[in-house]
């Protein structure tokens, strides 16, 4: 398998530049450029000192699913943009969606959360999602 590819923007910056671990602690923030740290390929900024620190020591437990892609796009394998506002704290991981005008996939997801996230989960580790 090859490596996964990441949601990030040209300067490879993810979730827009908002902070991983504020998600688990109220309402999302963005990060701040001197406060930046990389993970598998990722630049990650973040809204304070602690939060750098607990984010370098376990990168993994803070780092959101899926490369950082919608979580309802990866259950039907696809690698689906996010809004960074639109997100769930799910078994102690960040999951991100896709919103706009028309459509919330977060809503999707909470119908059958499961599995969904069984479908994603198997979808990511088997590299099984195309760019849309």
């Amino acid at each position: 398998m090859g490596a996964h590819v990441m949601n990030v923007d040209d300067d490879k910056l993810g979730i827009q530049g908002y902070c991983p671990v504020a998600y688990f602690f109220g309402p999302p923030q963005k990060g701040l450029e001197e406060l930046s740290s990389e993970y598998e390929g990722v630049i990650y900024r973040f809204a304070s000192s602690e939060a750098l620190a607990m984010f370098e020591k376990e990168p993994d437990k803070w780092a959101p699913l899926y490369g950082g892609w919608c979580g309802t796009g990866m259950a039907h394998g696809s690698l689906t943009p996010i809004d960074p506002l639109n997100f769930l704290i799910e078994n102690g991981r960040l999951l991100l969606f896709f919103k706009n005008e028309e459509l919330d996939t977060k809503v999707m997801w909470e119908k059958d959360a499961a599995g969904s996230k069984a479908q994603a989960d198997k979808n990511w580790e088997t590299n099984n999602y195309v760019a849309k």
